[in-house]
């Protein structure tokens, strides 16, 4: 076609092809299999954007179809994982368990159930841009809307086959990220500059939206599946849980992900014994990545779920459950071995103040009101800590 320059693909990668933030498991350009809708197989570089983009659309790809798996109960299913299971066990969680279901419904309650997270799109305001301007001494110049300007720099060195002293990577702005520019936005700078390498000439991207949405990735959904007990009034015991996320097509930081999930299974609460086990579903979506939480709000979901299910099995209120199992005292210790600093651990104050100011009690007693009066609509109300744990 007039205006279009050259298409460049995994043969003409004068470096690497592997790409990976943490572990080089991708490709630049995909070189015999696609694993997922939105990966890269090749770029096209024109005199314009409009060019390019028909031009992109005239290729004809021909494809040998794979059996896809696509959510985590069809990872489950096929036993497709990556990496290690991550395993965090604390107190003796057989022990109580045994004496909870020896005693029967007098001593307690032992529940069973499931939880599933579904995923979520970044959104950000802007999507993925990036220029590359080549430089007289063989290196690049890169202007890129990423969160991590050390793997754009090191990855376009990687790929195009020079020295990381000979990349600069600079940004400006990114227009929004939440976490969705720091490592999914490396795979297009990437892209660029091996075209910007091979051409000599400047060359810029900037992602249609559905493009975007296609390759980039999102949070990771997440499935668990648990066994919690608790005493008659309320007192924790212990908890078994199994968490899956669904990481994608390849690993990118889903182990972390996953170590954060873990961390936070424990929400505000003293669980005097847990057993947590993540699983990395490996499945033919775009590698899921970093997102604002990164890990813990999923994690804090699948026990607050878990809350409730006892609550309602005891016949108590939650929030009375909540308030019960505080982290309290100078001994209290997290299920993953932190001691949590009591000069700034303040939940158990705010719950108090927060539930009396905002009249909880009243409000729920209406909430119940309604909801006898009312067959078909009704109304909800809830109270839910949340703990952030830094390094102290």
């Amino acid at each position: 076609m007039e205006g279009v320059e050259a298409y460049f693909g995994a043969d003409d990668v004068p470096g690497s092809n592997c790409i990976g933030p943490v572990v080089k498991d991708e490709e630049c350009f995909a070189s015999e299999f696609v694993h997922c809708v939105g990966q890269v197989i090749g770029i096209i570089v024109a005199e314009t954007a409009t060019i390019a983009r028909t031009a992109a659309n005239k290729v004809k790809v021909e494809y040998e179809d794979l059996e896809p798996i696509l959510d985590i109960k069809d990872a489950i299913a096929a036993n497709s994982y990556m990496a290690d299971v991550h395993r965090i066990e604390h107190g003796d969680v057989d022990a109580e368990e045994a004496a909870l279901r020896a005693g029967g419904a007098a001593a307690g309650a032992v529940v069973t159930g499931e939880v599933n997270v579904g995923g979520q799109e970044h959104f950000y305001l802007e999507t993925n841009a990036t220029l590359v301007m080549p430089q007289e001494d063989g290196g690049l110049e890169m202007f890129t809307s990423t969160q991590n300007c050390a793997k754009a720099q090191n990855f376009a060195a990687h790929v195009c086959g020079v020295d990381a002293n000979k990349v600069v990577a600079r940004i400006k702005r990114m227009g929004g990220a939440f976490g969705g520019k720091e490592t999914r936005s490396v795979f297009v700078s990437c892209a660029v500059a091996v075209a910007a390498t091979h051409t000599q000439r400047p060359v810029r991207i900037m992602l249609d939206r559905d493009v975007d949405m296609q390759t980039t990735g999102q949070r990771h959904a997440f499935h668990a599946r648990y066994t919690a007990g608790a005493a008659a009034d309320g007192t924790l015991k212990f908890f078994k849980v199994d968490v899956y996320n669904n990481a994608g097509c390849s690993l990118d930081l889903s182990a972390a992900v996953m170590d954060r999930a873990l961390f936070h299974l424990d929400n505000a609460y003293q669980w005097p014994a847990v057993r947590a086990a993540g699983y990395l579903c490996r499945t033919n979506m775009p590698s899921h990545t970093a997102f604002r939480g990164f890990g813990g709000p999923q994690g804090m979901m699948i026990c607050e779920a878990a809350m409730e299910h006892l609550a309602a099995a005891l016949g108590l209120e939650a929030t009375a459950v909540r308030e019960r199992n505080f982290y309290r005292g100078e001994e209290a210790v997290t299920h993953y071995g932190m001691r949590v600093p009591v000069p700034t651990w303040h939940v158990p104050r705010m719950h108090g103040e927060l539930l009396t100011r905002c009249d909880y009690d009243a409000r729920r007693a209406a909430v119940a009101e309604y909801n006898a009066a009312h067959r078909y609509r009704k109304r909800g109300i809830s109270w839910v800590p949340v703990k952030l744990m830094p390094n102290f």
